[in-house]
């Protein structure tokens, strides 16, 4: 199985993705599909300790929590500016 074909099922499994660069990776040979994501870096010029908590935070995060919370901001925001008129 080819890296395209392995990215291409990590999307269709809807497997969540925590991309860590280390040491660092020219950005053309990034995939495309992963371009977008927010990167976290323990490259060597980085600071180790704060880099592992914003590893432990992410992999902290209720996914499902945070896009329940935003679509209803979302949907309050609406709510707010159709009332206003």
């Amino acid at each position: 199985m080819s890296s395209t074909d392995q990215d291409d099922w990590l999307f269709v499994l809807a497997v969540r993705l925590v991309p860590i660069l280390y040491p660092g990776v020219p950005t053309d040979q990034v995939p495309e599909k992963l371009k977008y994501l927010n990167w976290l870096f323990f490259r060597q010029s980085d600071a180790f300790e704060p880099a592992c908590k914003d590893l432990i935070r992410v992999m902290d995060t209720d996914l499902e929590w945070v896009k329940a919370h935003t679509r209803l901001t979302v949907r309050a925001v609406e709510w707010e500016s159709h009332s206003v008129g």
